[in-house]
């Protein structure tokens, strides 16, 4: 039975190998889509509405795509222009006046009537005629015999090969010349929008997005914006289809705006959102990739002084998200494939870290590696990595690090647009973006309070402005324990985490990494500790008696901290303190000769032998 089965679907694969490559020789644009009769993801058709198909590509494309069926792009290029009769909504072929031409049959007992495309521009409209009846041209797909569909086979009534089209009757191009235009409500498209109007739905809300927005934010915050709607729509547009339809408006307000149309005086706002408008939008819940961390199909940004575990961080993530494991045993992943592209470290380096974080095993996991090979963020090697990601199936693009990456000019604006403008089409494919990138070098000033905002990164404020979310991470001692603290400046999905600590178990004995996760960071006790130690440092370094002044200049604190420390270090019996006249007239010389009689020296307590006074230890703190 099976072996019968096998050779049906081989004959019907062969059979539609031989009538797309017959389609082709006709000169119409022929691609494979799905069973659902749509595109294949990331399959980018719509460059051939203006390139031709050749015998060669489909044959490539049918060995890939092993259950494909065919459609042909209507318009210009094909030379088609097509009238879409959906039976499915109770219409019929005789509510037309259909002259003979080639004309077939849906899966779903409807008809497709095909004309010569006419000598001007028609777009497609799949409403000309009301629900269930428009028009497929440009830019269009009609679904061919004898593809098989989720509910039948696709049948010609009148073939091609035995008929000419038709030319396009008059009353269809008065029809199509006369349409009225359609003003969209606003309050439906933001609800989601059912099969047959989605095209024409987002066409209007780019448009009017892309309208009032900076051009700045076109290609992260209005793409968001613009993917979160779709993700509501029943079913969403596929990602190919949707990024498409955003270039082309966004090419349409390009030239709007380079017409001049609007003087320099000329304010325009977008219309209030209405209270009811504001009612019906139903925003779906974040998509994580990253629990808390990282929400899928945006960029993002780790970044570190040098040498400070961002390139071990990245990678634990991309391990973790290849399992579908928690990140530090804590925030939980997407189960995912993953490639990271490392310009910044050696392959030996690269697989020494990948071994003591997992040991010799993972080789099941979808991890994909490109490591030194002088990769750039252009169009060329963007293409190539984005065809790669979608044979693979990589929905997490990392990159190791941002600066390696390009040759571009980091404190010029503009320059760096363009770098994260190239990053950007790996979003538009619905791919996670994550790349490392370092801290400025000018360190802060030692007596300023340490806050993460996210201006550390160097380079210039395009880089900090594109990202949706950013990391930091900073290795700190934390009650005598090795930790790397993450800050979170920049989410935009949702409301930030606190700092957070994770234990750094570097084990050289077993040649092992592991990170545990240790809760949020209170960064009070871990300044208070590292104040400690550097008071009992400087304590212990000296044979004099040292003041207030000469240990502020140690920690590089306030004076009311080191105060605070001094009386905690005494309590413990660790340290003790005299006023300056009380060492005078014991003859004791001090290095300020001028001061208070009150003011206070310290040294460490004296340890008598076998007293069991200990030396103290950050432990008791």
């Amino acid at each position: 039975m099976n072996v019968s089965k096998n050779c049906m679907k081989q004959q019907k694969r062969s059979e539609i190998l031989e009538a797309a490559l017959a389609y082709i020789r006709m000169g119409w644009n022929i691609i494979p889509v799905q069973p659902d009769r749509h595109p294949y993801p990331g399959f980018r058709w719509k460059r051939f509405q203006t390139e031709r198909i050749t015998e060669e590509m489909f044959k490539e494309w049918w060995a890939q795509y092993t259950d494909c069926g065919i459609a042909v792009i209507t318009g210009k290029q094909s030379g088609i222009m097509g009238l879409d009769i959906d039976a499915k909504h109770d219409r019929d072929i005789s509510e037309f006046n259909i002259q003979p031409t080639v004309i077939a049959r849906t899966q779903t007992d409807g008809w497709h009537v095909y004309y010569k495309y006419p000598d001007h521009e028609v777009r497609s409209d799949d409403k000309l005629f009301g629900e269930g009846a428009g028009i497929k041209a440009e830019p269009g797909l009609l679904v061919l015999a004898p593809t098989l569909g989720e509910s039948g086979e696709y049948k010609w009534e009148t073939s091609p090969f035995d008929m000419e089209l038709d030319e396009v009757p008059e009353w269809l191009l008065e029809k199509i010349k006369h349409k009225p235009k359609t003003s969209v409500n606003i309050t439906d498209i933001v609800s989601g929008i059912n099969e047959g109007a989605r095209n024409t739905s987002a066409t209007s809300l780019i448009g009017r997005l892309l309208r009032y927005q900076p051009q700045a934010y076109w290609k992260s915050d209005v793409w968001l914006l613009v993917c979160a709607w779709n993700k509501e729509n029943r079913p969403p547009l596929p990602g190919g289809e949707l990024e498409a339809t955003f270039n082309s408006v966004m090419k349409l307000e390009l030239q709007r705006r380079q017409t001049g149309k609007e003087t320099d005086k000329e304010i325009v706002l977008a219309p209030a959102l209405s209270m009811a408008e504001l009612n019906a939008l139903r925003l779906p819940p974040v998509d994580w990739d990253i629990e808390e961390l990282i929400e899928h199909g945006t960029p993002n940004m780790l970044s570190a002084a040098p040498n400070n575990y961002k390139s071990w961080v990245l990678l634990q993530m991309g391990i973790d998200l290849a399992r579908g494991t928690p990140l530090f045993g804590h925030f939980e992943t997407k189960q995912q494939s993953v490639m990271i592209v490392n310009e910044e470290d050696h392959i030996s380096m690269v697989k020494n870290r990948k071994e003591m974080l997992i040991g010799n095993g993972g080789g099941e996991l979808p991890l994909y590696f490109h490591i030194q090979k002088e990769i750039k963020l252009t169009d060329e090697y963007v293409a190539a990595l984005l065809e790669e990601a979608r044979e693979k199936k990589v929905t997490f693009v990392m990159f190791d690090s941002l600066r390696t990456m390009h040759n571009a000019k980091e404190n010029d604006s503009s320059e760096m647009q363009d770098v994260m403008d190239q990053l950007m089409k790996f979003v538009r494919s619905g791919i996670t973006v994550l790349f490392t990138h370092h801290h400025r070098k000018k360190p802060r000033d030692p007596g300023s309070k340490q806050i993460t905002t996210g201006e550390e990164s160097r380079g210039s404020s395009s880089i900090n402005a594109a990202v949706h979310g950013h990391l930091t991470c900073e290795p700190k001692v934390v009650d005598d324990e090795k930790m790397l603290v993450i800050h979170q400046p920049k989410l935009k999905c949702a409301q930030k985490i606190e700092p957070f600590q994770v234990k750094i178990n570097d084990d050289k004995d077993m040649d092992s990494m592991v990170f545990e996760y240790r809760g949020e960071y209170d960064s009070s006790r871990s300044g208070q500790t590292q104040v400690i130690a550097q008071i009992l440092a400087a304590l212990e370094g000296s044979s004099e008696w040292l003041s207030i002044k000469d240990l502020i200049k140690v920690t590089s604190v306030g004076d009311s901290t080191v105060r605070d420390v001094l009386k905690d270090l005494i309590k413990m019996g660790k340290v003790i303190g005299e006023p300056r006249q009380a060492l005078e007239k014991r003859g004791i010389k001090l290095n300020h000769e001028k001061g208070s009689h009150q003011e206070k020296f310290y040294q460490l307590q004296p340890i008598k032998k076998g007293s069991d006074v200990e030396q103290a230890t950050l432990d008791d703190f």
